[in-house]
């Protein structure tokens, strides 16, 4: 969405994502254009609140906005993992990046569920 600006959050973002790959064996956002890549993610993830919209500084995060609210199906799609992975995998995919936590505490996570 044109942000120049990166730091743990996007961090933790790749970690969802790749840990993703690992429990599921697959890729899970593969898309081929921008535009198709966040299409996949707002399938996933849910679309981001629109407090997210009237509060962005992105440059060009009105122009990705999607034309309806898209509800998350991840844990839908992860239905076969651990509800612990699962939990984790929401927090780190979270489309509000301050709720993606920080390194030690996804290293901390159990979700009450038990270790993965």
């Amino acid at each position: 969405m044109g942000s120049t600006s990166y730091g743990v959050s996007i961090d933790l973002w790749s970690v969802g994502c790749v840990f993703a790959e690992i429990l599921m064996g697959k890729p899970i956002l593969k898309g081929r254009t921008e535009i198709e890549q966040l299409h996949k993610i707002y399938k996933l993830c849910g679309s981001p609140p629109d407090s997210f919209w009237r509060k962005t500084w992105l440059p060009h995060a009105t122009s990705f906005r999607p034309q309806h609210t898209y509800e998350a199906t991840l844990r839908e799609r992860c239905r076969e993992l651990p509800t612990s992975g699962v939990s984790l995998l929401e927090t780190l995919l979270s489309m509000e990046p301050y709720k993606r936590g920080t390194a030690s505490s996804a290293l901390n996570s159990d979700r009450g569920e038990g270790r993965l």
